[in-house]
Formats: C-alpha cells, sequence, structure tokens
C-alpha cells in the first residue's frame, strides 16, 4: 500500500493481518552470503522493508485514530463468560446488587472495566438528597475517591453542602471531608 492511499475503516481488521504478516517476515535472520555488494544490497532491501512498514503502520494508525475505530484485535471489550462474572463482582461487591451478570457482561463487552463499573454504580447511587444534618451532630460517610473505600466520622460543625451530584463535604474544626452522599448518616445527633 502506498503512503498516498488512504486506508478505509473497514480494511483495518485485513491491513492489521498484513503487518503482522510483514513484520513477522522482517525478524526472521538475514542469511548474508556472496560478494560484499551483494551483502550491501540484501542489508538495503531489508532496510526499505522496514521503513515502508514503518509507513504503512503509522497509516494504519492514523486511519484508526481518525475513525475512533479500532481493529477487533485491539478493541477493549471482552467476551466475559458467566463463569467470570462471579469473580468480578466478588471484588466489587456493590455492582452486584445494581447491575447483575447480564449488565456486567454486556458493559465488560464495551470495554468497561470492573472498577469503572463499581465507579459508576457509586455515581448513580449517590444522586440523592442529604439527610438533615445539624452542626454538632455526628455523621458518618465513606470518603469519595478512587481509593479503597473507608468510613470516617465527623463532629461537624457546620451544615453539609453537596459538591457534585454524588459528593457531599462534611466539615469539622480541622478540616473537610468530601464523601459520597449516598453514604451519609447521622450517628449522633445534636441534643442542644
Amino acid at each position: 500500500m502506498s503512503e498516498n492511499t488512504p486506508m478505509e475503516p473497514q480494511n483495518l481488521d485485513d491491513e492489521l493481518e498484513w503487518l503482522r504478516h510483514d513484520a513477522a517476515a522482517l525478524r526472521r535472520p538475514l542469511e548474508l552470503a556472496g560478494t560484499t555488494s551483494d551483502q550491501v544490497k540484501a542489508l538495503e532491501a531489508r532496510a526499505a522493508a522496514g521503513k515502508e512498514l514503518a509507513g504503512r503502520f503509522a497509516q494504519f494508525d492514523a486511519a484508526a485514530t481518525a475513525g475512533r475505530e479500532a481493529p477487533r484485535a485491539w478493541q477493549r471489550g471482552q467476551n466475559v463468560s458467566h463463569e467470570m462474572v462471579p469473580a468480578w463482582l466478588e471484588e466489587h461487591p456493590g455492582t452486584a446488587d445494581a447491575l447483575g451478570t447480564t449488565w456486567v457482561q454486556s458493559l465488560a463487552a464495551v470495554g468497561l472495566t470492573p472498577p469503572q463499573m463499581a465507579a459508576l454504580v457509586r455515581q448513580v447511587q449517590g444522586v440523592r438528597e442529604l439527610p438533615e444534618i445539624e452542626p454538632g451532630d455526628i455523621v458518618e460517610g465513606i470518603v469519595a475517591g478512587n481509593g479503597p473505600a473507608r468510613t470516617v466520622r465527623v463532629h461537624v460543625d457546620r451544615v453539609p453542602w453537596t459538591s457534585g451530584p454524588d459528593t457531599a463535604v462534611l466539615c469539622d474544626r480541622t478540616g473537610a471531608t468530601a464523601v459520597l452522599t449516598s453514604s451519609v448518616r447521622v450517628v449522633l445527633a445534636d441534643e442542644d
């Protein structure tokens, strides 16, 4: 394929196979025999083939990027079997009740990983109102973020506020902590 020939997106899978074939041929050891002139010609031919392959790959990459289409072999999606789903859900227990095995398989097929699915569930579940909280209450919540789930208790000194669709900010005298709105609960209400 010449450098000026644009690649059609539907040919990406075929072109990937040809690129792999040609790259394998270039990796084979070169047996140099004959005169020095013959050896130089063989090395020049190998270098030219490598340069052509690099140009074809650059064009292939540009076509895949421009069309936002990847060849099937490069797509992130996975075919998740029924046997794999329980292991995924065991690692992310909150996802099981919210999604179920069919949705997990469907989301995996479009490329979502288990942590991304769990984050999606947390975000959707987090869209809710805060309970009534007054300064002086002891409030509990799960810290918002991508790290491991961690519960905090805060003796709030002001009324919490939401900082997004799924997070709320709890403040005490030492600082502010962002927590998942769905996890906020009053542990001990100030009686004064």
